[in-house]
């Protein structure tokens, strides 16, 4: 005789630790569940956008990140499970998350108002912690397909059978839901980029040894009734539409738009694509007039581009370095540290300023091999006449660290946020 799973042990597996009970180890529970009660509603969350965390940084990596995923469903659906209901996995060693509920035929508004609630509950949440619970390994950007159904009891199938297509059915709606949820995006950036509707702020970059604004970075941020919350987003989306070219160009012609208040003394880092150099519009000519217009001198133009980007394609890097180095125009390697070609990156294409990845400055007053590391950066950057930009400084003990390694300029909350520029001094 088949053994029977307590569901009191379900609940326990996942009210306690993380580690989660396949789906088909309770079947038979599950099933008796089903009959007993009348219906089931599998609400579905599909983690494998994350594969790629557990192939480039290793097991440990991707377990810690499963399980942040698996607390934040707890915390989401804790006060909706009763019963039988369970929070488990489809399968061992397989990356979705299901929550499993029972209810009687007599609650109308289950399928109706429950299940769709714990969905999107379930995509706010996750919309709220991926920034912390992704990096270093991605951006903001990933989203985990959800889905939902349910299945009313039917007493001429096995519950096995009925609980399988349930969980098959719900794979389908996170399928469809990723889907149309691309398609809203593609629509809602192809409308922001016609009718260039951004908004550009300014975030201060200080010299750390006398405590003045060095330059300013224009930050791209857009209005929420687009759907999309951050830059992430919008990069994102731009290279999922094949709008990233049309999208990098708006936010670099905003971003020097609304920099003709730029106060004197000061540069501007300002965002790009590597790519930025095949840009008719920001060459040559174009460019010159442009800054005229703003009267921004080239020697206070500094291009800030991604690692990201950039170790995909050092020749066309170097390229852009080049041609704008030419024209007095300054380059910055973003990011370095959030991948694992930092060190190449910055030996291959001596930018003029190296902005270190938040990563490396978090904490780094307790980080004593991260302080080496700093130390390091910054002896490799004056060797190729570099200059190392801290960025993320949200303590002042990390403002403190950094400036006794010796690391010139840094940014951060701590510092500043970003902001409107400031208005000019009045003449009278």
């Amino acid at each position: 005789m088949a053994s029977r799973t307590n569901p009191g042990d379900i609940r326990c597996a996942t009210e306690g630790g993380t580690a989660l009970t396949p789906f088909g180890m309770v079947m038979d529970v599950m099933s008796e569940a089903l009959e007993d009660v009348g219906t089931a509603g599998l609400v579905l969350i599909d983690g494998a956008p994350l594969e790629e965390i557990e192939i480039h940084y290793g097991s440990e990596a991707y377990q810690n990140v499963m399980e942040d995923l698996t607390i934040m469903v707890r915390d989401v659906v804790g006060d909706q499970m009763r019963g039988q209901d369970s929070i488990l996995t489809s399968e061992s060693g397989s990356n979705e998350i299901i929550i499993l509920l029972f209810r009687p035929r007599s609650d109308p508004d289950f399928f109706s108002e429950v299940l769709p609630r714990i969905a999107t509950g379930l995509e706010a949440a996750f919309e709220k912690i991926r920034g912390r619970v992704l990096h270093p390994y991605y951006g903001t950007t990933k989203r985990l397909p959800v889905g939902f159904a349910a299945s009313l009891h039917n007493p001429i199938l096995r519950g096995e059978r009925q609980l399988f297509r349930l969980l098959e059915q719900a794979r389908q709606e996170s399928r469809l839901g990723a889907k149309l949820g691309a398609r809203r995006r593609r629509n809602a950036l192809t409308k922001l980029v016609l009718a260039g509707d951004v908004t550009m702020v300014y975030q201060p970059i200080f010299d750390l040894r006398t405590e003045e604004v060095f330059a300013y970075e224009a930050l791209v941020r857009p209005h929420h009734t687009s759907g999309m919350y951050c830059a992430d987003d919008l990069f994102t989306t731009g290279k999922e539409t094949g709008l990233l070219f049309d999208l990098d160009n708006l936010c670099r012609r905003h971003g020097l738009e609304n920099a003709r208040t730029l106060p004197a003394n000061t540069k501007l880092f300002l965002n790009c694509l590597p790519t930025a150099i095949h840009d008719p519009s920001f060459r040559g000519d174009h460019l010159t007039r442009l800054l005229d217009s703003i009267e921004l001198a080239p020697e206070d133009l500094v291009l800030e581009i991604s690692e990201r980007e950039s170790i995909d394609n050092f020749t066309i890097f170097r390229e852009a370095r080049d041609y704008y180095a030419n024209l007095g125009i300054g380059v910055a390697l973003d990011d370095t540290g959030a991948g694992y070609a930092s060190l190449r990156a910055v030996m291959e294409l001596a930018p003029d300023y190296i902005k270190l990845d938040h990563f490396l400055v978090r904490s780094i007053e307790d980080d004593p091999p991260r302080q080496e590391l700093l130390v390091a950066l910054e002896a490799v950057a004056k060797k190729i006449g570099s200059q190392i930009v801290a960025e993320g400084i949200e303590t002042s003990a990390e403002c403190e660290a950094v400036k006794s390694l010796g690391i010139a300029y840094g940014q951060g909350f701590y510092l500043a946020r970003p902001n409107a520029l400031p208005k000019p001094p009045s003449d009278s």
